[in-house]
């Protein structure tokens, strides 16, 4: 099979497309004809050496496809069944195999492209909306980045909740993906300051929780939107 591979950190040079072997399953894992690779940055890390990572190794950490072959001891999954996975290297390939617990169920309605697309950043917004903090019905929630590919997911999640969604987006073009997302008041950081404007619609200090990707440029400020025992998710 093709598959495309990293022998050592470096830049795009570092990508080679190799032939390499099928691999087989073993006893709880099954074998996958990938459909769709998910891309993400921290493909981009593994190759340049900034995040560990096995060398050589084939790139990519998600994927969906129609299973190939179960391994004897597979008892969730048969073959032929749609499915997608995340955080298993070897992604960007024909076939992978995959151990049966990093394997989920995808249903006719959604596409496999979609489904390789969404993994990685839905398991992201699991954790930050239930397990950092638990996002309930009539919360203030504060996103920044609210068009990216966790804010998007992240900001329909918590409308899902019963909360109301603030957040920040660089132009007018991703402040209406943000909208069409589920948004309730959305600050174009590029033009005006968000602390500001957040306190002029809801007043001083009124997020249960803020979610901030950024990091230096706007911790402070986010902080002094929380109110008391609010919470600061910074990731």
């Amino acid at each position: 099979m093709k598959a495309v591979r990293v022998n050592k950190p470096g830049g795009l040079e570092s990508l080679e497309i190799e032939n390499i072997d099928i691999p087989s399953p073993k006893d709880n894992e099954v074998l996958i004809k990938i459909v769709a690779s998910g891309i993400n940055f921290i493909d981009v890390y593994q190759r340049m050496g900034i995040y560990p990572a096995p060398m050589p190794h084939t790139v990519g950490s998600e994927a969906s496809g129609i299973i190939e072959e179960v391994g004897k001891d597979v008892t969730r999954f048969t073959k032929g069944e749609q499915v997608a996975y995340a955080m298993v290297l070897g992604a960007y390939a024909e076939y992978a195999v995959v151990h049966e617990d990093k394997i989920v169920k995808i249903p006719n309605t959604i596409k496999l492209e979609t489904a390789a697309a969404i993994m990685l950043q839905g398991l992201t917004v699991e954790y930050l909306s239930s397990d950092c903090f638990e996002i309930q019905k009539g919360m203030n929630v504060f996103v920044h980045a609210a068009a990216g590919g966790v804010g998007l997911l992240l900001t329909q999640v918590a409308k899902l909740k019963g909360a109301t969604v603030f957040g920040t987006t660089s132009t007018e073009d991703k402040a209406e993906l943000a909208y069409k997302a589920g948004a309730d008041h959305i600050i174009l950081y590029t033009k005006d300051d968000f602390l500001k404007e957040t306190n002029k619609l809801v007043g001083e200090n009124q997020m249960n929780v803020v979610y901030d990707s950024v990091g230096a440029s706007t911790l402070n400020s986010s902080l002094k939107l929380l109110r008391p025992r609010g919470s600061l998710v910074s990731f």
